[in-house]
């Protein structure tokens, strides 16, 4: 990306720039500034930052001149991939299923600026990071200025990119913030049947951010779904791989492609990070520590997921019963995603490599007891109990393997 940009501090559109298109849209380019962060945090690596700062600091440079009045109007291709409201078109041409390109140009640029003021605090650039911040905080005032119906929880049109954006990049006025995810979970439950309705953009964001706001369960309906538009429409289709459009089946094969991982989103993340707890802390990166919070949802009785870190390897094993819960797995008179339907025992198993430490979320509420290898888990070596929260029990833990039985029934 950097070899592709140009002296004047634009980036192309695609990269490597087989198809020489600079168009100077925010949203595709903004994949310079943010992939670095990703690299730090998964790896502890800062030399992609460091050595790419310069550049990235050139591309928000030239990238602001576009701005208007705090709002940035360069977005050249929306929320592409949104699904069609009929089987035969390529793109959404219902106004309702589409992103204002303001709203995306404006939130992910003020995402940037933000995330450029985080590099330059870690780079040992503290006023550089305030200004990066002052002005993504001016972009965030004019955004909510210009698309924000504070009553109605509503940004813009209501679609469903246009409320997730600003929730996933913190953008929403505290004091809007219930109201703005209620309208989108009502967007997502009745205007689309449990269905997701965003592109390449908004779905990059759409299951951690339904977990973060407190709905695992719509997170994991929308992962499970078989009928169109989901992944699993794909699979039921005979695909073997992403497509570039939720109606690859029956869209002109001339704009969709049949091999299009961009169009899973953040599906692969949230299985990991959210389904299993493995997740890695920004502030001490690399998996030095952990922030391990998983999420037992829907008919859901085993999770497995294990990661090669800097560190070594990291596991997390869990298994839940859930109540009412037949031979099968299955439960029965429960709705599978019904909110706040928490599993009466729950076992985790956990091995963090040497030289690392995590924050264990453990799932408990009301009077279920939490023990490791048969001992209260508060007694147990390795382990510092840090707090109760509703539904959680908090504990640090350092490197180790830790087995976590909680039973009871939940209040």
């Amino acid at each position: 990306m950097a070899d592709a940009q140009l002296d004047t501090g634009s980036l192309p559109d695609v990269c490597p720039p087989y198809w020489p298109v600079y168009t100077d849209n925010v949203t595709w380019p903004a994949t310079f500034v943010l992939l670095p962060g990703h690299l730090w945090t998964q790896f502890g690596d800062a030399d992609v930052v460091r050595d790419h700062y310069a550049a990235m600091q050139r591309w928000v440079e030239y990238m602001a001149g576009f701005l208007r009045d705090d709002l940035m109007p360069r977005d050249t291709y929306g929320d592409w991939g949104v699904p069609p409201e009929g089987p035969g078109l390529a793109h959404a041409q219902d106004p309702g299923r589409m992103t204002h390109p303001v709203l995306l140009g404006t939130a992910t640029f003020a995402h940037c600026l933000a995330r450029l003021a985080d590099y330059a605090d870690r780079l040992g650039r503290p006023e550089e990071g305030r200004g990066y911040r002052e002005r993504a905080e001016r972009l965030k005032v004019a955004l909510n200025a210009r698309f924000l119906d504070p009553a109605r929880g509503l940004y813009d049109n209501g679609s469903q990119t246009s409320s997730l954006l600003p929730l996933a990049y913190g953008l929403v006025p505290e004091e809007s913030r219930s109201r703005v995810v209620a309208h989108w979970v009502r967007q997502i439950t009745d205007g689309a049947n449990g269905h997701l309705g965003t592109g390449v953009v908004g779905g990059q964001w759409l299951l951690r951010t339904l977990t973060a706001q407190g709905r695992v369960d719509l997170a994991y309906r929308i992962a499970s779904n078989r009928t169109y538009p989901s992944w699993g429409y794909m699979i039921e289709q005979g695909a073997t791989t992403l497509w570039e459009l939720w109606n690859g089946d029956t869209a002109s094969p001339a704009v969709s492609a049949g091999n299009h991982v961009m169009l899973a989103g953040d599906l692969v993340l949230w299985m990991y990070e959210d389904l299993a707890g493995l997740r890695a802390d920004p502030a001490r990166p690399g998996f030095q520590h952990l922030v391990m919070k998983p999420h037992p949802v829907g008919d859901l009785t085993y999770v497995q997921a294990t990661h090669r870190s800097p560190y070594g390897w990291i596991r997390s094993t869990w298994r839940a019963e859930w109540p009412a819960q037949g031979a099968s797995g299955l439960r029965a008179g429960v709705a599978a995603n019904a909110v706040g339907a928490g599993p009466v025992r729950f076992a985790w198993d956990i091995e963090l490599p040497p030289n690392t430490t995590a924050t264990l979320h453990v799932p408990a509420a009301g009077q279920q007891t939490v023990t490791e290898s048969g001992r209260p888990a508060s007694e147990a070596p390795g382990l510092t109990l840090q707090g109760r929260q509703p539904d959680r029990v908090v504990f640090e833990a350092v490197a180790g393997r830790y087995t976590f039985e909680v039973n009871g029934v939940k209040h």
